[in-house]
């Protein structure tokens, strides 16, 4: 492999991990307990060295970020001809978020889904919609207004690259 496609590479391999490690870390919208920031970063941590750490020294060396690197080439060049095309990196992306699609939609369901039926029903959808509403409504008045929009981006609530909250996705 050339250098370049090798650098190129390692900031792939890394890249996905951090995105991957940032979206499993996300805080919940409620989320503001002392020192739970600290204990997300610790986490997010702790599992980028299970991860590469491959000899447990408790560091990442050259050489384990070039396995992973490899590793996440291998993933990506759906052809094995040793070159991560532009489409076939576009797939992988795809797939990647396919499945976080999944694991969203499954949360969404074990959430909301009341009788357990694997199904959400309109009542069920409406009540999901209702939790989401009334949480909006930060002065308990029954109606959204602006200002409580945006005091629940000021606080860091609402979306958070590309995760969507609720049974609409919006």
């Amino acid at each position: 492999m050339k250098p370049t496609l090798s650098r190129s590479l390692l900031v792939l391999a890394l890249g996905g991990t951090l995105v991957s490690a940032t979206a499993l870390a996300r805080p919940a919208p409620d989320d503001a307990a002392p020192g739970a920031r600290a204990e997300r970063a610790e986490a997010m941590r702790a599992q980028l060295l299970a991860r590469f750490d491959s000899d447990g020294d408790g560091r990442i060396d050259q050489a384990e970020i070039d396995a992973a690197a490899a590793r996440h080439a291998a993933d990506v060049d759906a052809n094995a001809d040793g070159v991560v095309s532009a489409a076939e990196l576009e797939a992988y992306r795809e797939a990647r978020r396919a499945e976080a699609r999944a694991r969203r939609q499954q949360h969404m369901l074990e959430r909301f889904d009341a009788n357990a039926d694997g199904q959400l029903s309109a009542e069920e959808f409406a009540a999901a919609h209702a939790q989401r509403l009334q949480r909006m409504d930060r002065n308990g008045d029954g109606v959204i207004e602006a200002d409580e929009l945006g005091r629940r981006h000021e606080r860091g609530e609402g979306r958070r690259h590309g995760h969507r909250h609720g049974p609409s996705g919006g």
